[in-house]
């Protein structure tokens, strides 16, 4: 078989585009599939059920600037927007867990009694949703979290990051971040 120039070029230029691409592929790292477990995990973060809660401290985390008028919704019992508790008030303060009972007009939900731990000593009544209270954690949780992951490194999966914009408040995604060593 005789082949023409066109033809013996059109072959000469798939074989480099395919050579092209194998090369490219191996420099931006692309992984063989593999069934060995790279980092074993020894340290977990117990999950507390909401019934295990009395006596733990809850963090009352900061709200976007536009939703802070509303002060925290999942309370009541305090002189803000419709009784809640005062986004001033609460902001970066802990709260000891009093009680917890079953909320008698949503099945599976709860209704949780916490103390400020503050000069007001001031009482709110949380009702759950999905068995959580919005916009609070436990301070149990971010201790743990500290502890096992403070000055640990991780790598990068994605090519991107959300950066929140407090102007905007949004999320903005910043891209360029795949396989950047992250130091937590």
């Amino acid at each position: 078989m005789k082949l023409n120039k066109h033809t013996l070029h059109f072959f000469i230029l798939i074989l480099f585009f395919s050579a092209t691409i194998v090369v490219k592929a191996q420099q931006i790292g692309i992984l063989k599939p593999t069934n060995e477990i790279l980092v074993e995990v020894t340290d977990t973060i117990p999950h507390y059920e909401i019934e295990n809660w009395v006596g733990k401290k809850i963090l009352f985390l900061p709200i976007i600037n536009s939703k802070q008028m509303y002060d925290y919704v999942s309370f009541l019992g305090g002189k803000g927007f419709n009784g809640r508790p005062k986004y001033s008030d609460c902001v970066d303060q802990t709260a000891t867990v009093l009680s917890v009972k079953a909320d008698s007009l949503m099945p599976d939900e709860y209704l949780v009694t916490v103390k400020m731990n503050n000069k007001s000593n001031a009482i709110y009544y949380g009702r759950t949703y999905n068995h959580s209270l919005t916009r609070v954690v436990l301070q149990d949780d971010i201790d743990l979290a500290e502890k096992l992951l403070k000055g640990k490194i991780f790598w990068m999966k994605l090519d991107y990051v959300y950066k929140f914009s407090e102007k905007f408040e949004r999320n903005n995604i910043k891209y360029g971040f795949r396989f950047k060593k992250i130091k937590i």
